[in-house]
């Protein structure tokens, strides 16, 4: 699709595009241009710049991550006064929870063989089955007990303490 709309704006008939495989391979490949789908790039193209971006309003949410991010952005502080009805979202936080619930059973259904595979390993580091290569390593990490460095030298807990911000998001069914 970015080709196409590289040929759209540039007017070339093709565009090449090269590439090194894994450093051994290079390979070469021509794209036609696609009247078709340019002309429904350019219908969706407008569309977002005369409705999102002259009209200075966000495309809708799409669940990415950095959507996540960009609306944590523009609303990082809330205002405790404020309280408002959200109208018309009734099956659509219905369907949050049915995933929410199918999420966990499969979180719990992953955990189940992963539990299987380690009981079967026992003390090996390493297993193979197949096409999969399963490794299950030892470590040790070091934490700061950031608990009791605040009791015994408040102090010096104080002079490091960073503090961050966030809006924490919660959704209960009354």
């Amino acid at each position: 699709m970015q080709v196409q709309h590289y040929l759209a704006v540039s007017g070339f008939d093709c565009w090449y595009i090269a590439a090194l495989i894994y450093g051994r391979e290079f390979i070469v490949h021509k794209i036609e241009r696609d009247e078709e789908l340019i002309q429904y790039l350019i219908t969706i193209e407008e569309r977002f710049w005369n409705d999102n971006v002259l009209a200075k309003v966000l495309p809708a949410p799409d669940g990415t991550e950095r959507c996540s991010e960009i609306i944590a952005k523009l609303y990082f502080q809330s205002d405790s006064k404020r309280q408002i009805e959200l109208h018309g979202f009734q099956s659509l936080l219905k369907r949050r929870e049915e995933l929410v619930d199918l999420i966990n059973r499969m979180e719990q259904e992953k955990n189940s063989i992963e539990q299987q595979v380690k009981l079967e390993m026992q003390d090996a580091e390493y297993a193979t089955a197949d096409n999969y290569r399963i490794s299950w390593t030892s470590s040790e990490a070091r934490r700061l007990d950031t608990k009791r460095l605040k009791e015994e030298q408040p102090e010096v807990y104080d002079q490091y303490c960073k503090v961050t911000r966030s809006r924490r998001f919660q959704i209960n069914a009354a």
